[in-house]
């Protein structure tokens, strides 16, 4: 409990929680800039620190607005980021924490450009 009460009072400060989620609102925008450069139906969602990837480029205010999306995209981009060395989770969620710094956000886009890429043939595209 020690451990856990010096992370929350010393590590996890207004400043810290501040930079993380302004790292993932960057992230999120680097990646939505790279699905539009690109022509592709991808956009990333969420808040701060955690992200979405969904297979639409539609607006999302409910889960009716992903009807039609299709589910083999985000295991596409899984088991392609993943063989770069890139996790996110197969549902295509994305939480970033304190370790997590400018470093490791660049090598995350620089991954998933190479995904892009590699097989913009068969992603969606924008109509």
């Amino acid at each position: 409990m020690a451990a856990g009460l010096a992370g929350l009072s010393e590590l996890w400060t207004p400043a810290a929680i501040e930079a993380l989620n302004q790292r993932g609102d960057r992230l999120r925008e680097r990646c939505n800039a790279l699905f539009r450069a690109r022509g592709l139906a991808l956009l990333c969602s969420g808040l701060g620190s955690l992200m979405t990837l969904h297979a639409t480029d539609r607006p999302l205010h409910n889960a009716a607005d992903l009807d039609g999306s299709d589910p083999r995209i985000k295991d596409l981009l899984y088991f392609a980021l993943l063989e770069r060395g890139v996790f996110m989770a197969r549902r295509g969620f994305v939480a970033l924490s304190l370790p997590i710094g400018d470093a490791e956000v660049a090598q995350f886009v620089a991954a998933l450009d190479d995904v892009l890429t590699t097989h913009q043939a068969v992603l969606p595209t924008l109509r």
